[in-house]
């Protein structure tokens, strides 16, 4: 949840922010928005004669891979999308969301997606028109009901904040790996189309594990996983074995673990989380989510 507050000023330099999170004041967060509304100052040149108090909340834990600053840079560029819209008297229309996504992804890449609710594609591919690398585009028309009611129960082996930011940074391999990336899109499109979930797991975990093995031919090489992150993926692989329950995993940037599966095995997820998974996770933290209707404005 996130709150905006502003004033004119009368001089043209901006006076700054005052920026809580969850209640309290953070000078790190706060520099780090002040530097990004100075970046997007020539989208919205009034910004520099804005004074903002900004509010913000977060249930997940922030900065440690699962997209907590996304949803915080989404909610935020609505927030100023919604804020140009009524200076400039404008009734929102189709662009409203696609400006709101351009100016999140100035924020946090990740931020553009968190603008819509459901699914989403960044980055552009011929299948889809409104595709592009610099917002993204809501899907949820082409993808099948199946989907559409998936669980994802996200681990937290670690909630601290992680030390590296940019994972493709001097990457040797990173331009085959944007192309393997473009083609995956791709399957990934025809998979959602048919309900095929099989195939989604496959495409999903492969993706997981390339992202992290892209961290390990990096120079220098690091690693984000921790050591209950490769016990809870044996587990998770020995059960679907097991069992043959339909279920997957998918890793961020980060030590946590996403579990993802249909809503019919929900109870066959829970009970294999909470007998196998929970004592590896810090301080036992399963947060048990679902695909949402998207961000709301708070009257």
């Amino acid at each position: 949840k996130l709150v905006l507050e502003f004033e004119f000023i009368r001089n043209s330099t901006s006076k700054g922010i005052e920026f809580y999170f969850n209640d309290k004041k953070n000078p790190d967060f706060q520099k780090r928005i002040d530097s990004y509304l100075k970046s997007i100052s020539s989208f919205l040149p009034y910004l520099n004669r804005l004074k903002f108090r900004i509010y913000t909340w977060n249930t997940f834990p922030h900065s440690s891979g699962i997209a907590s600053s996304a949803s915080s840079y989404g909610a935020l560029a609505l927030a100023l999308t919604d804020l140009d819209y009524r200076i400039h008297d404008k009734s929102m229309d189709n662009q409203f969301y696609k400006k709101a996504s351009y100016l999140a992804r100035l924020g946090s890449g990740s931020a553009c997606r968190s603008v819509y609710g459901g699914f989403t594609l960044w980055g552009f591919t011929e299948l889809i028109s409104e595709s592009s690398d610099y917002f993204s585009a809501s899907i949820n028309d082409l993808v099948h009901p199946d989907f559409l009611s998936f669980r994802d129960s996200v681990l937290i082996v670690d909630d601290q904040q992680k030390s590296l930011s940019s994972l493709m940074e001097k990457n040797p391999y990173a331009g085959i790996r944007f192309q393997e990336a473009r083609k995956n899109a791709g399957y990934l499109l025809d998979i959602l189309k048919s309900g095929e979930i099989k195939d989604f797991i496959t495409l999903i975990e492969k993706e997981a594990l390339s992202l992290h093995a892209m961290m390990l031919t990096s120079s220098p090489a690091y690693i984000l996983m921790k050591p209950q992150t490769i016990t809870i993926l044996e587990k998770i692989i020995r059960y679907r074995e097991a069992t043959r329950l339909t279920f997957g995993f998918t890793l961020d940037a980060g030590a946590n673990i996403h579990l993802l599966y249909p809503i019919k095995i929900e109870k066959d997820i829970h009970y294999f989380i909470n007998k196998e998974l929970l004592g590896l996770c810090k301080n036992r933290q399963v947060i048990h989510d679902f695909v949402g209707k998207g961000p709301v404005k708070i009257n």
